[in-house]
């Protein structure tokens, strides 16, 4: 299924609450503006800094923010010469469709991708502020992950990442082995990161419990 019939599918079963039009979702360069926007909803950017940001031309910039802002979607917010934009936090579907970005085309889409063409990972899970939903402002995203696997792909995929979504990822590595014996020696730091809410990214709870023994 692809990011869009998964965004039909959600906003076509939003009843009795104000949708979004699904074209909205269409364009490669609102999917690029929808996912900065919302996966950081409490900055703002000019369309200069967007341009450098994005590579998306200032023209392209300034017509399809017109169209989300004409929408709702995006607040502006004149400054001097400057005009700032960020996601509309009065929205009555703010929090339905930060969901949906993240899923779709936002963070927790990202990081799916990009696990995925990692071969050895049987684990992988954000936890922390991000997962919970209480990051604040340009919040780090931590990440745990087990299994065996190349270690510099890894890395090299996550500071790809990075750049992307204009957020750090703070991310933990064990071997399957290495987990169940710091489990044992350490189990109050590892619970800590395990009984928090969290995103499972490769695997689920069960893969969890197996992974401890």
């Amino acid at each position: 299924m692809t990011p869009f019939s998964k965004l039909s599918t959600i906003v076509l079963n939003m009843e009795n609450k104000t949708t979004l039009p699904l074209a909205l979702f269409k364009s490669k360069t609102r999917q690029a503006l929808l996912r900065l926007f919302f996966t950081n909803p409490e900055a703002r950017y000019y369309v200069r800094q967007l341009n450098t940001m994005l590579g998306i031309s200032v023209g392209t910039l300034h017509r399809e923010i017109k169209h989300l802002e004409d929408l709702g979607v995006i607040a502006v917010e004149a400054q001097g010469n400057l005009k700032f934009y960020s996601a509309n936090r009065d929205h009555p579907l703010f929090d339905e469709f930060t969901s949906i970005v993240a899923k779709t085309i936002g963070v927790e889409a990202a990081l799916k991708e990009a696990l995925a063409d990692i071969p050895g990972i049987k684990l992988a899970f954000t936890y922390g502020s991000f997962a919970s939903g209480q990051e604040t402002r340009r919040g780090d995203i931590d990440m745990f992950l087990a299994g065996k696997f190349d270690e510099k792909l890894l890395g090299a995929t996550l500071k790809k990442l990075e750049k992307q979504l204009k957020r750090k990822i703070n991310h933990t590595t064990m071997s399957e082995v290495e987990f169940r014996r710091e489990l044992k020696k350490h189990p109050p730091e590892l619970l800590d990161i395990f009984t928090e809410p969290k995103t499972f990214l490769i695997g689920e709870g069960n893969a969890l419990q197996t992974l401890a023994g």
